[in-house]
């Protein structure tokens, strides 16, 4: 399973991906990788931040959780990733479940990202500036969950669900 957290600048992708990340491979024993913007750009020393540089820098990226990814695994994947079309690929084409974090909090820092266009349809929205951490985690394992009882994505291979219902 690939869940591809989006939203803008310091809107909380990382930190809700950790928990996640956390939650899956501590509490349910789940393998889990983790893909994160600001790592992968250290680790592809790529630092062009044009639209076209940011596009290939997402596209590396999603071949690569495609490529992680399998029935015992979750790739969780942290990215601004602002291309629309993009998105709808790897969800339409690979199964992923695309995460929206969104902060008002941050307020002139959403301008840096001008061209980021916001997912649509078929998504999780997460507001970072109503929630903590814990609960915006909760809310995002119970739309997974959804997803999962309608039939929308598979469960991980082997997996039950946990005491709390929150379970893959």
């Amino acid at each position: 399973m690939i869940i591809w957290i989006t939203g803008q600048h310091n809107a909380g992708k990382t930190t809700l991906g950790d928990a996640l990340a956390d939650y899956y491979s501590a509490k349910l024993g789940i393998d889990v990788i983790r893909l994160d913007g600001d790592v992968w750009r250290m680790m592809t020393l790529n630092q062009d931040y044009s639209m076209e540089g940011r596009h290939r820098n997402v596209q590396r990226a999603m071949q690569a959780a495609v490529s992680l990814d399998d029935d015992r695994t979750i790739v969780i994947c942290s990215f601004i990733s602002p291309n629309r079309e993009q998105r709808e690929y790897i969800k339409y084409n690979h199964g992923a479940v695309e995460v929206y974090v969104k902060s008002i909090r941050i307020g002139e820092v959403l301008k840096r990202t001008k061209d980021y266009e916001a997912p649509l349809k078929n998504y999780i929205r997460i507001n970072t500036d109503i929630a903590s951490v814990f609960e915006n985690m909760k809310s995002t394992l119970a739309a997974i969950r959804g997803l999962i009882d309608e039939g929308v994505i598979a469960p991980i291979a082997g997996m039950h669900d946990s005491a709390d219902g929150s379970g893959i």
